[in-house]
């Protein structure tokens, strides 16, 4: 079969590495099937086995399809009941801001007490017995 093939492709000016090439390729993507038969390669191609295989690829698409709707409805639902009780709310907003404030409030005194930290008499002393 493959010399016939070989030798139509050879009249028609088809170069006879690409015929077996291009062979080759649709049997390695599963779209022709091949069988040697004593000396003899012979490749046959089914057109329902096409249809088939793409349905049976469309209905296990569908499904992961269909498991992924469902874990997606799973997550929108842990989603809502997560964000149960943590709306924000004047009362919470006015807390973060009193947050904010306090928190600057404790950064100044902190440099303000570094300021006086050269001024410690127990640090004076510790260095003045490092010194004598």
């Amino acid at each position: 079969m493959l010399q016939d093939i070989e030798r139509l492709a050879s009249r028609r000016g088809v170069v006879l590495q690409s015929v077996k090439d291009v062979l080759q390729s649709l049997v390695d993507d599963d779209l022709v099937h091949q069988e040697k038969i004593g000396i003899s390669n012979f490749f046959w191609s089914f057109p329902g086995e096409a249809a088939v295989k793409l349905e049976a690829e469309i209905a296990s698409l569908t499904q992961k399809l269909e498991e992924r709707k469902a874990y997606e409805g799973r997550l929108k639902e842990d989603l809502r009941l997560n964000l149960i009780g943590k709306e924000i709310t004047q009362e919470k907003e006015t807390l973060a801001r009193q947050v904010g404030q306090l928190e600057g409030e404790i950064e100044s005194k902190r440099r303000e007490l570094e300021m006086y930290t050269a001024n410690d008499p127990e640090r004076f002393e510790a260095l003045s017995e490092l010194f004598l």
